[in-house]
């Protein structure tokens, strides 16, 4: 399944580029892919996705003329507009696969290549003020309620869970999030920022580090990578040329289902969904519950006593 999972990935990819090239938008490759296309001329042998990064004006280009720039075989999914989309950027997805990577809430889409959209910042000190609400919102309650599930959640997970989603309008906390990154879109400024990666205190750049790009290989083709693609690396992953140790050497993902040869009817998925819901139902138990409310209790005193 490898390799065919790999190859529907450059499909889509060059479906991207391909868009990218007639609409005039600038895309380069992002993150393990810059660093695949370095130090492997294409994946990392462990990894197994792609990701692109682009102009915040590009971006809302693609995503505001999704319809009529992308075929039949492809979708461009995004919060607020794909049902159950809870990720706070956009994928491209191919139509004729199925893939579920999480399933509460439950998402069943097909297998993707991550877009990340690159916004202005004027000045460090305002990257500071801009970089503190976005934090909060994507590594606080976004974090907190939707980007994981709880398997076999004990009672009180649950319900805080459901409280938070209810008290966390997820669409509208990721929309606030875009529009406090976007503010300077229509501004020329020095530097440039990935408000959405998990290096949240590597992310900002000047945008001569991304520039016109540079094509380098990955995987038999030529893909745009940042001009100071070394810059770039190095800030993110230090000695990006050593690999890291045998241990370290995994994904990061975890595809609960992945057909890619189909996507599934409603009715051909019943049975795959509710076989993999099992380990996400909550099961009660009266000794867990109370366990759970004695190392909470113990993790308090502990604070206090520190404290």
């Amino acid at each position: 399944m490898e390799d065919k999972y790999k190859e529907v990935l450059i499909d889509i990819l060059d479906e991207i580029v391909d868009i990218c090239k007639k609409n005039n938008l600038k895309y380069y490759l992002g993150y393990g892919s810059v660093l695949g296309a370095i130090r492997h001329q294409g994946f990392i042998p462990w990894d197994d996705d792609i990701d692109l990064v682009m102009p915040r004006k590009d971006y809302d280009y693609l995503i505001q003329n999704r319809d009529k720039l992308f075929t039949r075989d492809y979708q461009l999914s995004f919060y607020g507009i794909t049902s159950n989309y809870h990720y706070d950027f956009a994928k491209v997805e191919s139509k004729k696969t199925t893939l579920i990577e999480r399933i509460d809430p439950l998402y069943v889409g097909g297998i993707y290549v991550d877009i990340t959209p690159l916004d202005n910042v004027p000045s460090v000190q305002e990257d500071e003020k801009m970089i503190t609400p976005v934090k909060n919102i994507l590594f606080g309650g976004y974090s907190r309620y939707y980007m994981y599930a709880l398997p076999k959640k004990f009672f009180l997970k649950w319900i805080l869970r459901k409280i938070g989603r209810m008290l966390y309008p997820i669409d509208k906390k990721l929309a606030k999030c875009d529009a406090i990154a976007s503010q300077y879109q229509d501004i020329k400024t020095e530097y440039v920022r990935d408000f959405h990666t998990s290096y949240v205190n590597r992310g900002l750049f000047k945008w001569d580090v991304f520039g016109n790009g540079v094509e380098k290989e990955f995987e038999g083709k030529k893909y745009v990578v940042p001009t100071q693609y070394d810059v770039y690396l190095q800030q993110y992953y230090g000695d990006y040329m050593t690999p890291p140790p045998v241990d370290e050497r995994t994904s990061g993902h975890t595809y609960l289902y992945v057909n890619c040869n189909k996507r599934l009817s409603d009715e051909e998925l019943k049975p795959i969904v509710k076989k993999l819901k099992k380990a996400y139902t909550y099961q009660f138990s009266i000794r867990k519950e109370w366990r759970m409310i004695i190392d909470k209790f113990k993790e308090w005193n502990n604070n206090w006593n520190i404290l």
